[in-house]
């Protein structure tokens, strides 16, 4: 769902691909733009009085226009001012929508970034967008105007060989992302750090195995604020709420914690496993340790 820079009508945008034969990689796409109206249609009685039911609410989606891609269209985010940032193929790509006279025109900025093998995904904050990299991990965008140019520059990456499959902002300098064995895994982008060497650095900060492979990170929890209870609790404080959802069906959500409760819990975890043994006899830790093809790191 995308809303337009006056921010009066909603729009839904959707990217698609051309599967040609013989083609390793699609090399035609279209991105296609709907707008949403919604009618209200009133149920009356035999004397044409408004029923005291009310209305029903009818929801009609029309196509208004399309721009073709010279790739596939593989992500799409919602950016500055209205715009849309989408992935096409090994490219990122800034576009805007236009509305003259209700004549609708999609068109591509000259903003654009070049420097991945296959752009899978991309998830944008303010002025800063992450894209993930089906081969290359996950890499940082900054979206600069400068003498009248815009450009989408690179300004940090992680350099392990991730395939990712998943991406996530938790806050302006710290991201989550998934990977193709199964692992997710949190990265840090130190903006000042003494040298250019490390603030073009994303820094690994968290490795989790989870077992299942991500194929969606969205913001949101499963439950909503117990602000009404009255049980007699400490306050805890949470940051981020991140949902995710697997390819093989299960939801699950990621959770920010102040450091006072990921302390508890992280206690408590290491009493259970201390305590309670292991069903199969699995290790815990040897269990949920980060394991790729050629790397195998303890969980943190």
């Amino acid at each position: 769902m995308y809303t337009s820079h006056s921010g009066s009508r909603p729009y839904i945008i959707v990217g698609t691909a051309y599967a040609i034969p013989n083609e390793d990689e699609p090399s035609m796409g279209r991105l296609l733009v709907f707008e949403t109206t919604n009618l209200v249609t009133n149920r009356s009685n035999d004397g044409g009085e408004m029923d005291s039911g009310g209305g029903t609410l009818n929801t009609t989606v029309r196509q208004i226009t399309q721009l073709v891609t010279r790739g596939a269209v593989y992500s799409i985010c919602p950016f500055l001012d209205g715009s849309i940032l989408a992935t096409v193929n090994s490219r990122t790509n800034l576009y805007h929508l236009h509305d003259v006279d209700n004549v609708y025109e999609l068109q591509a900025d000259r903003a654009y970034h070049h420097g991945h093998v296959l752009s899978l995904c991309v998830k944008s904050l303010d002025n800063t967008a992450i894209v993930g990299d089906l081969m290359r991990s996950v890499s940082v965008l900054d979206y600069v105007q400068a003498d009248g140019t815009n450009t989408l520059r690179e300004v940090s990456r992680d350099f392990n060989p991730n395939f990712t499959t998943a991406i996530e902002i938790l806050s302006p300098h710290v991201f989550l992302g998934s990977e193709t064995f199964n692992n997710i895994f949190s990265l840090q982008r130190n903006v000042n750090a003494a040298t250019e060497e490390g603030r073009c650095r994303l820094e690994n900060k968290g490795e989790y195995y989870l077992g299942e492979m991500v194929n969606k990170f969205v913001r949101g929890s499963l439950v909503g604020d117990n602000t009404n209870s009255s049980m007699d609790i400490a306050s805890v404080v949470l940051g981020s709420r991140t949902l995710y959802a697997t390819v093989d069906g299960s939801i699950g959500s990621v959770l920010g914690m102040d450091r006072a409760t990921f302390v508890f819990f992280n206690t408590l975890q290491h009493s259970i496993v201390h305590t309670i043994p292991a069903v199969g006899g699995l290790d815990h830790g040897h269990f949920r340790s980060f394991k790729a093809e050629r790397r195998s790191h303890p969980c943190r």
